[in-house]
């Protein structure tokens, strides 16, 4: 009967040794949803307009501001603010982005420029309520004291654009 136990005693470190290791899991389930929205849009209603403006021979420069708070002009000669419109789903946040860096407008004659920079908007962010809002964009223009008359624009359009947050 010796053998019995000894046999015994040695086959139990080899069983412990092959079982496999176990670790306690505790494990949950989460449920994943979205809600697929109208996609956030922005409509140029009316241009950024500076109206007529002239450089002064003594000044050296002259800048321009156009707020954006200031109502659109109705009448040309008026400078007015640029008006967007804002469209997406109705009660989301959203957030405007504007141009950071300065922007060149040639004039008629293709070689004379000047600078427009410093863009703001009275609401750089809200909340669609009726999943529409008008937005007022203004910048300031810059032009020197030589600047050749005429007409100035953009050769492409200024980038707005619009996120929901």
């Amino acid at each position: 009967m010796l053998h019995r136990p000894l046999y015994f005693s040695l086959l139990l470190p080899a069983f412990l040794a092959m079982a496999p290791h176990t670790h306690a899991r505790i494990s949950s389930d989460a449920n994943v949803t979205t809600t697929v929205v109208d996609p956030a849009v922005i409509t140029a209603a009316s241009d950024l307009d500076f109206g007529p403006i002239s450089g002064d021979a003594n000044a050296g420069g002259k800048a321009r501001v156009v707020a954006p708070r200031k109502p659109a002009g109705t009448s040309a000669g008026k400078a007015s603010p640029a008006t967007v419109i804002v469209g997406g789903a109705a009660d989301q946040s959203y957030s405007i982005g504007l141009p950071k860096e300065a922007y060149l407008l040639k004039h008629e004659n293709g070689r004379d420029t000047v600078t427009v920079d410093g863009f703001t908007t009275g609401m750089p962010e809200g909340l669609l309520l009726s999943g529409e809002q008008i937005i007022r964009m203004g910048a300031t223009l810059s032009l020197d004291a030589q600047q050749a008359p005429g007409l100035y624009s953009s050769q492409a359009g200024i980038p707005v654009t619009v996120h929901y947050n």
